[in-house]
């Protein structure tokens, strides 16, 4: 008799397509339909939603917290945005009634968002929670409190481990890569380096992020600037802004680079 499909629903609050976003998605799509049913819960209206429905992913609407307009991107979850959160806890009764319904067998939180409200659905559902820590970004008690409603962690660097929590807890496990995606035709690649008036000569440091001061671009450029004596390195940066006012992060790096030279 063949068992049933283990049944995981998949959390993630953002609005965007960032790297976590990206990851989830390959995730889902190399993931043994024959052993897993996912099911993706998310904002109705974010880019998630519709690739994950695009791909054939059956998605589920649901009221999570979406990201905070701040000014310091740098600190991006705060108390002040718990505050506003709450008044969106509806989704807790919600999520509640999903893993009765679907008879989910595990959670899995694509942010601490997610998992501090799944993390919560878990424990009155008796069911288990992981979540993708993604961030390295310290958020003092939140983290405290959602590292003890969690059962496991998936770590995706070093950087972002919990130093408080128990090892054991906390499993270390890279971001999988299709290395076809980036393996382009000769031809695309020599035209694109003669738009980037870059020699074959040339030696190319890239970089392809969200630019948000987290990310560090700004020391990436400074340390560049310590090469000039090495004029054939060069430094390509590729991405865009991803919280409201990041626009002016990147300003402040074009100008960085002029003065630099």
């Amino acid at each position: 008799m063949t068992p049933k499909p283990y049944k995981i629903l998949y959390l993630d609050s953002g609005s965007g397509i960032g790297g976590g976003q990206r990851s989830l998605l390959l995730l889902l799509k190399h993931l043994d339909k024959e052993r897993f049913h996912p099911f993706v819960g998310c904002l109705a209206d974010s880019m998630l939603a519709a690739e994950a429905q695009r791909a054939g992913h059956t998605v589920i609407s649901l009221e999570l917290p979406k990201s905070h307009e701040k000014s310091d991107k740098t600190r991006r979850f705060t108390f002040g945005d718990v505050i506003r959160d709450l008044r969106q806890l509806g989704v807790v009764s919600q999520l509640l009634h999903l893993v009765k319904e679907k008879r989910i067998d595990l959670i899995h939180a694509n942010s601490l968002a997610a998992g501090l409200i799944g993390g919560s659905v878990a424990k009155l559902s008796r069911v288990p929670i992981l979540m993708h820590k993604r961030y390295a970004t310290s958020y003092g008690i939140l983290d405290r409190v959602g590292e003890k409603l969690l059962d496991r962690v998936i770590l995706v660097s070093e950087a972002t481990r919990w130093d408080f929590a128990p090892r054991s807890k906390q499993t270390l496990i890279y971001n999988g890569v299709e290395l076809e995606s980036f393996r382009a035709p000769e031809e695309e690649v020599e035209s694109i380096r003669a738009n980037l008036k870059l020699s074959r000569g040339d030696v190319v440091v890239g970089v392809a992020t969200r630019i948000t001061p987290e990310k560090g671009i700004h020391l990436l450029i400074e340390a560049m600037a310590k090469l000039k004596d090495l004029p054939q390195i060069k430094l390509l940066v590729v991405g865009g802004p991803y919280f409201p006012g990041d626009t002016t992060y990147i300003d402040s790096l074009k100008t960085r680079t002029k003065e630099l030279g």
